[in-house]
C-alpha cells in the first residue's frame, strides 16, 4: 500500500470522487457539436470520461459519434481504465452512438508538445482538435530547468506547475467553441507565479462558471489540503459574459448556492495581472468594492508584506496553548492595530519554538 501511495504522490495523482465527476460533467453544454471529441489528460481510472459518457447518454439530442482520447502515464491503472471505457462503449452503443476510445500510455506533455511544435509538418494529420476537455491534472511543481519546462517553452508556454501546464496544452488543442471543465487548486487565481498562465487562459477562453468548496478536506482525501475550485470555460474570443459563481461545503455539494455576476467583478478591467476574484458571498463583493477605492499600491507606500511561512495545518503538533511564540491571524487585526493574545474557540495563537519549527519562524523585527 505504501508503495502505491508513494507512486501516487510522485505522479501528483488524486483520483476524482464520483460526486465531483457528476457535477463537473453537468457544466458542459453538449448540443453544440454533432461529433464529440473528448480529451481526458491524466485519465487515471477513467472516472471523468465515464461520467461524461453517462451524462451524454441522458441528453435528448445525441451526437452521431464520440471519440475519446485518454492519456495515462501510470501503467498499473491502465487495465482498470480500459475496463471502465469498455462499459462506457456499451452504454453508447445501446443508443446507436458510434464510440471510439483511445488510451495513450505515456507522457501527456511530451506527446502533445511534439505535435504542437511540429515545424516539419510530420504530425499534422495526427493532431486531433477537441470539442470537449475534462481534466483533473497532476498537482506537482515543474522545475525551471527540467525536460518538461524545456518542452513547454518550445510551444511558448512557461508555467510553474503541472496542473496549469496540462490546462494550457488542453486550451491549445481545443477547437473554436470547444469547452473545458477542470478541477484545480485555487492558487493560480492570484500571485505573480501564475500571471502568464492567467493571461494566456483569459486571452483564449471565455470564463463561464467557477465553483468553490468551503472545506479543504473531503474533496479528494485527507492528504490533499489545497483549496480547490471547478472551472468551466469555452474557447471563444467574445464580449465578456456574466460568470456563474457557485459554492458548496464539500464534495457532497450540500448547502449548494449559486449566483451570476458581471465578468468585471471576477476580472477587474484595470488589473494587468488578471487576478481572478471569486466573490461568492455578499460580504466578499462588499470587501472587493472597498478595496477598489484604494489608488495606491503597497509598493507606492514603501511597504513590503510577508504573510509568514507558517502553514498551521501542517504544524498542528507544535501549535498549542503552551507555545512560546505568537501566531498572528486576521482576527488579531483590530482597529488598525494588532491585539494579541486573543481567544478563539477553535484555534490557539501560540506555537512552540522548536528545532522542527525554527526555520518557519520570523525574527522579531
Amino acid at each position: 500500500m505504501s508503495s502505491q501511495i508513494d507512486n501516487k504522490i510522485s505522479l501528483g495523482q488524486f483520483f476524482t470522487p464520483d460526486s465531483i465527476c457528476q457535477y463537473m460533467v453537468s457544466l458542459f453544454q453538449l448540443n453544440t457539436f454533432s461529433e464529440i471529441r473528448l480529451l481526458d489528460p491524466g485519465a487515471g481510472t477513467g472516472n471523468l470520461s465515464c461520467a461524461f459518457m453517462e451524462f451524454l447518454s441522458q441528453q435528448k439530442n445525441l451526437p452521431s459519434s464520440v471519440y475519446a482520447n485518454c492519456y495515462e502515464i501510470d501503467s498499473e491503472i491502465v487495465p482498470q481504465l480500459k475496463n471502465n471505457l469498455f462499459f462506457a462503449e456499451k452504454l453508447l452503443d445501446g443508443l446507436s452512438v458510434h464510440f471510439e476510445s483511445n488510451i495513450i500510455e505515456g507522457d501527456f506533455i511530451e506527446t502533445t508538445v511534439h505535435s504542437l511544435s511540429d515545424h516539419l509538418g510530420l504530425f499534422k494529420n495526427g493532431l486531433m482538435r477537441y470539442t470537449h476537455c475534462i481534466i483533473n491534472p497532476p498537482y506537482k511543481k515543474i522545475s525551471s530547468n527540467s525536460y518538461h519546462a524545456y518542452l513547454l517553452r518550445e510551444i511558448g508556454l512557461e508555467t510553474p506547475n503541472y496542473y496549469s501546464a496540462f490546462v494550457a496544452i488542453a486550451v491549445l488543442l481545443l477547437e473554436s467553441g470547444g469547452e473545458i471543465v477542470a478541477i484545480l487548486p485555487r492558487s493560480f487565481c492570484n500571485g505573480v507565479y501564475f500571471t502568464r498562465f492567467r493571461k494566456f487562459f483569459l486571452e483564449n477562453m471565455s470564463l463561464r462558471h467557477i465553483h468553490v468548496f468551503e472545506s479543504r478536506k473531503n474533496i479528494f482525501d485527507n492528504n490533499v489540503l489545497q483549496e480547490n475550485i471547478i472551472l468551466h470555460a469555452v474557447k471563444r474570443k467574445d464580449t465578456p459574459m456574466p460568470v456563474t459563481l457557485s459554492f458548496s461545503r464539500d464534495a457532497s455539494f450540500q448547502e449548494y448556492a449559486e449566483q451570476k455576476v458581471a465578468f468585471s467583478e471576477v476580472i477587474h478591467p484595470d488589473d494587468k495581472a488578471c487576478y481572478i476574484h471569486i466573490p461568492v458571498r455578499k460580504t466578499d463583493a462588499v470587501i472587493s468594492q472597498k478595496i477598489k477605492t484604494f489608488r495606491q499600491t503597497l509598493d507606492d507606500l514603501g511597504i513590503s508584506v510577508c504573510t509568514g511561512p507558517v502553514v498551521d495545518f501542517r504544524l498542528v503538533d507544535f501549535i498549542t496553548t503552551k507555545g512560546e511564540c505568537p501566531l498572528i491571524y486576521p482576527r488579531h487585526f483590530e482597529n488598525g492595530r494588532i491585539k494579541w493574545p486573543k481567544y478563539h474557540h477553535k484555534k490557539t495563537d501560540r506555537i512552540f519554538y522548536h528545532s522542527e519549527t525554527k526555520k518557519w519562524l520570523m525574527a522579531n523585527q
